[in-house]
């Protein structure tokens, strides 16, 4: 079955709905200039209101080491996700000196190259749709095609990009990922989850067979 991630997660609220509705894996926004953005603090909070095996993913962008790693640690954080310009030789110097997992976002034009020189060091790659101006959150469609050859070559492929209750079971029928990532397309507002979407997204991408 295909995991699931829901992210830009912002309350102790979301956060609970999401776990209680299957979610696999929460995302937590740490950059500064997104309307997801969440303060450690709070990080830490909905860190202590999960329990099980909900995966806590910290999302970054160009952020420097030193943040990234005293942020995992105060707030108990499973793995990263850096969505920015960041290149692979800092993902796996992330991933080795932290005993974290690194997912590695990208367009879905880049994840062949990516995959080509990561072997098998252990980082995860997520395909979004290209940045646009914006990194991640855009609501966008990436593109299934190439993401479907990186996916039959790489088992850890995370499929990002304008997912939705819509078209979650689509894109998983086509591509076949490890994880499917939604955001914006969850949302009432930015930053605000709708009850609603979060339930019939994982339900929709629960019942592919």
């Amino acid at each position: 079955m295909v995991r699931v991630k829901v992210c830009g997660i912002t309350s102790i609220e979301d956060a609970r709905f999401a776990a209680k509705c299957g979610a696999d894996e929460i995302g937590l926004n740490f950059y500064p200039k997104s309307p997801r953005y969440i303060s450690a603090d709070t990080a830490a909070a909905i860190a202590e209101c999960i329990t099980g095996s909900v995966t806590l993913v910290g999302v970054f962008v160009n952020a420097d080491k030193r943040e990234i790693s005293e942020t995992a640690k105060r707030c108990g954080l499973d793995a990263v996700q850096l969505h920015g310009d960041e290149t692979l030789e800092f993902a796996l110097d992330i991933a080795h000196h932290n005993g974290l997992r690194v997912i590695k976002a990208c367009e879905a034009k880049q994840a062949m190259p990516i995959l080509a020189k990561l072997g098998n060091d252990g980082i995860s790659i997520l395909i979004d749709a290209p940045a646009m101006g914006s990194y991640g959150g855009t609501g966008s469609v990436s593109d299934w095609n190439l993401a479907e050859k990186a996916a039959a070559s790489f088992d850890h492929i995370y499929l990002a990009g304008g997912l939705g209750p819509n078209n979650v079971a689509n894109a998983i029928r086509k591509v076949w990922p490890f994880c499917v990532d939604a955001c914006s397309k969850l949302e009432s507002i930015k930053g605000k989850k709708d009850p609603e979407k979060v339930a019939a997204f994982i339900e929709a991408a629960k019942n592919v067979l």
